[in-house]
């Protein structure tokens, strides 16, 4: 699938299924795709590196984001300890269908000065590149998702953002959930689909296009 039709083809699709009868999660080759999604994230413009403080460990890339990645197996393991939290939940719904399951975070710059109470990040120029890089980054996971048949849905996270639960899958408290973003197969007959509410209302092009004239 070419670039420009990938673009045109992308949209939200929410797979809600049963999580009392969750499908059996893909085989262990679909985590290639979900590398080669996360592969094609990184190479989204960025203008600055993380801060140093993001770099220790095995987490030593100068990228402004991180990538966890679940497979179809651990997001139903993942998806009974969001139903005991949130019964019946959507989240839990998304998880029992869900092939994989990429959680992005962006790495803030720490602030300059601790306040009280404390405050994750300053409103700076390289904070907001740090989040316009990592945007770019999950919508190249999105078009590439296209182009190779998966169904995607780019969340804010629901109740996955909940510390509690970024403390179980070991997500740094310094780092911010931007997109859960769910991977769905092509098929899944017996669940419920929905797709973007705002998809087709982004009126005319004169209407959010103009020309400049020197």
């Amino acid at each position: 699938m070419d670039i420009d039709r990938a673009i045109r083809e992308r949209h939200t699709l929410k797979v809600l299924g049963d999580d009392n009868a969750p499908l059996p999660p893909p085989p262990d080759e679909f985590a290639d795709t979900m590398v080669a999604l996360m592969e094609a994230g990184a190479c989204a413009p960025r203008h600055y590196t993380c801060h140093g403080s993001h770099i220790h460990g095995d987490s030593d890339s100068l990228l402004p984001w991180r990538c966890h990645a679940l497979t179809g197996a651990s997001c139903r393991r993942l998806m009974v300890r969001v139903s005991q939290a949130e019964p019946g939940g959507k989240v839990a719904r998304m998880l029992a269908v869900a092939d994989g399951l990429i959680l992005v975070t962006w790495l803030p710059d720490p602030p300059a000065v601790p306040t009280d109470p404390p405050q994750l990040f300053d409103p700076t120029r390289r904070n907001m590149e740090h989040i316009a890089a990592t945007a770019a980054a999950i919508q190249n996971m999105l078009l590439t998702a296209t182009a190779t048949g998966v169904h995607t849905y780019w969340s804010s996270g629901g109740l996955l953002r909940d510390q509690p639960m970024l403390d179980s899958l070991s997500i740094p408290p310094e780092q911010v959930l931007l997109g859960a973003v769910y991977l769905f197969p092509p098929e899944a007959p017996s669940a419920t689909t929905k797709t973007g509410a705002l998809r087709g209302r982004q009126g005319e092009p004169g209407h959010w296009m103009r020309w400049v004239s020197l």
